[in-house]
């Protein structure tokens, strides 16, 4: 069984508010075609984004079974989105992503987004989002640069530990994304997404955070540069951390043996050492589809050239499959 276990795809009702939008984030007419801006720019409404049948005839062109997809961009619980419009657009998505895992039962798998800035809703839309029979919840980095470790939060991940539902996380814009000139938005996708995700997991550990709640966790883009810092952040744990009441309470490698990562790397060198670091069994196929840095046939030939022995069909769609139930 493959199980692509990172794409992205905006569901008709989100779409359809997000057409009525008057502001930095909506669907825009230009030309002949439809443009989805948010606050890093925007990107062509490609069929990936919108049609299930496109979607399916992808799926079927790679000899995909299943792809589970999130929406990342644009994000609702972004800061020019008000929060009561926030809170419609989680619904919109997570109504859109029920809606599709039944007509594409099998095939096309959803993951739930939370009104993060108001913790009280969320809890109640992780209920509604089990209740939904979504296959998990898509966790961004931060809440408008908030670690998901503050205070407020803490019900909420106690209902996701309480609820066994897998999180996958998802970076996107922030403060670094603001220095970047007009024709540098592609260092986004290309470095600071990824490090985003490196510093932010690594506060977490650093918090206690993965101390206080043990839902599974996939992170996507392969970890970011997690796999390869690991010897810096265990040195500085060594360092800094003055007595055994302290966080972290275990080997930082042991927290990222915990997590999951999807197979998104484009050098294969980079995917041997995250392999060797936190181990086979914690990789998921993934693509990014229908993203532009989606490359689906090099990230299957590179899986292939790698000697993954047993573990394959682990990796291929058997570990996706029983951390989301697919």
């Amino acid at each position: 069984m493959r199980i692509d276990c990172h794409t992205h795809f905006l569901p008709a009702p989100f779409r359809g508010r997000l057409r009525k939008a008057d502001g930095e984030v909506q669907i825009e007419r230009r030309g002949d075609r439809d443009f989805v801006c948010h606050t890093t720019g925007s990107f062509p409404l490609f069929p990936g984004f919108r049609d299930p049948e496109a979607r399916l005839e992808w799926m079927d062109d790679y000899g995909v079974d299943a792809t589970l997809a999130s929406v990342s961009t644009p994000n609702p619980n972004e800061g020019p989105i008000s929060v009561d419009e926030s809170r419609k657009l989680v619904q919109a998505i997570n109504d859109g992503f029920a809606d599709l895992q039944d007509e594409y039962s099998g095939r096309i798998a959803g993951l739930g987004t939370l009104p993060l800035r108001e913790p009280e809703e969320a809890v109640a839309e992780l209920d509604r989002i089990a209740d939904l029979g979504l296959a998990g919840v898509a966790l961004p980095t931060t809440i408008r640069g908030t670690k998901l470790s503050h205070p407020d939060l803490e019900p909420v991940f106690d209902r996701l530990d309480s609820l066994d539902l897998t999180a996958v996380m998802h970076p996107g814009r922030n403060e670094v994304s603001d220095t970047l000139e007009d024709e540098e938005w592609i260092f986004n996708p290309l470095a600071v997404f990824p490090t985003e995700t490196t510093i932010q997991v690594a506060r977490l550990i650093f918090d206690g955070f993965f101390d206080r709640h043990d839902f599974d966790l996939v992170v996507y883009h392969m970890g970011g540069a997690l796999p390869y810092l690991v010897g810096r952040l265990e040195r500085g744990r060594d360092q800094f951390r003055s007595g055994p009441d302290q966080f972290p309470e275990k080997p930082v490698v042991e927290y990222l043996r915990e997590f999951y990562y999807d197979t998104i790397s484009f050098h294969p060198p980079a995917m041997e050492l995250a392999i060797e670091t936190v181990g086979t069994d914690r990789l998921l196929f993934g693509t990014d589809y229908p993203f532009g840095m989606e490359k689906a046939e090099q990230t299957l030939a590179e899986l292939e050239e790698l000697d993954l022995a047993d573990e394959r069909a682990g990796v291929m769609g058997g570990t996706a499959n029983s951390l989301f139930d697919i």
